[in-house]
């Protein structure tokens, strides 16, 4: 009897597997070859298999045709020819992929006649799409109920790693249909190459540093991805897609500043070949904590200002918490620092420590999106995606935007708010007397 090695023994079993056999058929299968002649105990013991699992197995194995069984008392098996069995073996398996291939398709058709195409109206989901193919076959089946605009953002490995025909079927859609597409994205001789001939049907604007990607149809869906355009393993990219009209509205007004800030396909052509400070940087960051660090260094630089617009109820509890220090050095500078937020009994003991560095009013809570102006030259706008008091929070996102008309337009929307929103001191009083008033009754 030939002796073959473990790792021998591992490849042929699952070289049998590939021909239509499971893995304990396998494994008895070729301990009758390598026993010649034998008894089921013989059998179990070789593969390392239950005795009484071993009737079933040879019984299966005959019936297709790789076992004989020998007349003897007890009963033993052997192999049948391997050089005319094996062939055959495969020959079958080969027909019955066919037949499933085939019966594959009448399924799929039967199932897509079953399917309902109605869209519940009031339905709301959020649902969490893993692998890059679910997440272009998903894409492409919520285009067909897009109406008027498709909103994207997308980093260039998205693009460099979207299937030709995804980018093709996308393409026929909007323009069979006559929506509006828009798309904001980092140009680069690579990117532009790709996009080209998307021109005619997409305005496509130019934005440093977008590591991932995000999707909207109309005012009804947003996809978010979860993972980075740098992922390699493309069975991991995932995304959240979201429903829900708050939070939609929330992400396409992020989008709509971004937009704004982002330059025109046009502009950036006609300044690509001069050098990049003739383009005001736009940059997105990813994360609260990194946020933070940004503008670590603001209260240091400032001259004259700094606006914070932070209508979250934990606003200035994080800003007391982490930026507290700076704030102080800001002030003794001369810096004038001007705060809006809103007021609330649960973060009273913040604002009031805000207040004594700080000019600080109440405004109403709002969308969880900020703006911060540092004198007129820099700025921030950034999208809260959760309100917790924690300086980390990676889902949060935000551009730094350093182009002086931009931060300008900021300043004055700040301004703006401000002039209409209520002393510090005066909503602080409201709060105290509508607390003695529920005191008293």
């Amino acid at each position: 009897m030939k002796r073959l090695s473990s790792e021998r023994s591992e490849i042929l079993i699952s070289n049998l597997t590939t021909l239509g056999l499971t893995k304990s058929e396998a494994r008895a299968y070729l301990a009758v070859v390598k026993l010649g002649p034998s008894r089921t105990t013989e059998i179990a013991r070789e593969a390392s298999l239950q005795r009484t699992e071993i009737y079933r197995l040879m019984s299966r194995l005959v019936s297709m045709g790789l076992v004989e069984e020998t007349l003897d008392k007890p009963l033993r098996y052997r192999a049948s020819n391997p050089e005319i069995n094996i062939p055959s073996l495969a020959d079958r398996t080969v027909k019955q992929v066919g037949r499933a291939a085939a019966a594959a398709g009448r399924i799929v058709a039967k199932l897509t006649l079953t399917r309902s195409t109605a869209r519940p109206p009031a339905e709301t989901e959020v649902r969490v799409i893993t692998g890059r193919r679910n997440l272009e076959s998903q894409f492409l089946d919520a285009l067909k109920s897009v109406e008027k605009e498709v909103w994207m953002m997308a980093a260039p490995e998205h693009l460099v790693q979207a299937k030709r025909s995804t980018i093709t079927a996308f393409l026929s859609t909007i323009s069979s249909k006559h929506v509006k597409a828009r798309l904001i994205t980092e140009l680069d001789d690579r990117t532009i190459g790709l996009l080209r001939r998307q021109l005619r049907f997409v305005e496509i604007r130019h934005c440093e540093d977008v590591p991932s990607h995000l999707y909207g149809f109309d005012d009804r869906a947003v996809g978010v991805g979860l993972t980075t355009a740098m992922a390699r393993n493309a069975g991991r990219m995932s995304e959240v897609l979201v429903t829900h009209p708050e939070c939609v509205e929330v992400f396409r007004r992020f989008f709509e500043a971004f937009w704004d800030q982002a330059v025109p396909y046009e502009v950036w052509n006609a300044t690509r070949n001069q050098s990049p400070h003739t383009l005001a940087r736009r940059t997105v960051i990813w994360g609260r904590e990194r946020l933070y660090r940004a503008v670590a260094d603001w209260h240091l630089k400032a001259k004259e200002r700094i606006l914070d617009y932070m209508p979250t109820e934990n606003g200035p509890v994080r800003v007391t918490r982490h930026l507290g220090t700076s704030f102080v050095e800001a002030r003794n500078r001369g810096v004038r620092l001007q705060s809006l937020c809103h007021i609330s009994r649960a973060n009273l003991d913040a604002v009031q420590e805000l207040c004594k560095v700080s000019e600080v009013r109440h405004t109403d809570a709002s969308p969880l999106i900020g703006i911060s102006v540092l004198d007129e030259s820099e700025a921030i706008i950034q999208y809260i995606q959760t309100d917790t008091t924690e300086e980390k929070c990676p889902t949060d996102i935000a551009i730094y935007v350093t182009d002086r008309e931009a931060v300008r337009r900021l300043g004055e929307t700040f301004n703006l708010f401000w002039n209409y929103s209520t002393p510090a001191e005066t909503r602080i009083q409201e709060l105290s007397h509508n607390q003695g008033k529920q005191a008293i009754t």
